[in-house]
């Protein structure tokens, strides 16, 4: 049994995440569920939210050739042309049965898609 330090309650030892180092017993001081409640309080917070944008962009500069992260004016551009790669690739991402080939073999698919972009485009 251990004390979790946030919500003051016994608990078994398996109520609480393992932590490798800072601590005696190899486990956290607060029990799973008051964790998990800190966490999600804290990503609520500006601090977080601007942090992590800050940390993305970054990461996105640092590796842009590597990955081949376009940056969001060239993604746009993209995305005006509605080519069928496009297309193709937003229907891939909504239906992750089907492959390229069986998309491109029900070409009312693509246009009903290409459509459906262009209405949200206009709202």
């Amino acid at each position: 049994m251990k004390l979790c330090k946030k919500c003051f309650e016994n608990k078994p030892e398996v109520d609480f995440y393992k932590r490798k180092s800072g601590t005696l017993d190899g486990l956290y001081s607060y029990c799973i569920p008051c964790t998990k409640q800190n966490q999600k309080e804290y990503r609520q917070t500006e601090v977080y939210k601007k942090g992590n944008t800050v940390r993305v962009r970054r990461w996105q500069q640092k590796h842009k050739k590597k990955h081949g992260i376009l940056n969001r004016k060239s993604q746009r551009c993209f995305a005006k042309k509605m080519t069928n790669s496009y297309i193709i690739k937003r229907i891939k991402g909504r239906y992750n049965t089907l492959n390229s080939e069986q998309i491109k073999q029900y070409p009312e698919l693509i246009e009903a898609t290409r459509m459906n972009l262009k209405i949200k485009r206009l709202l």
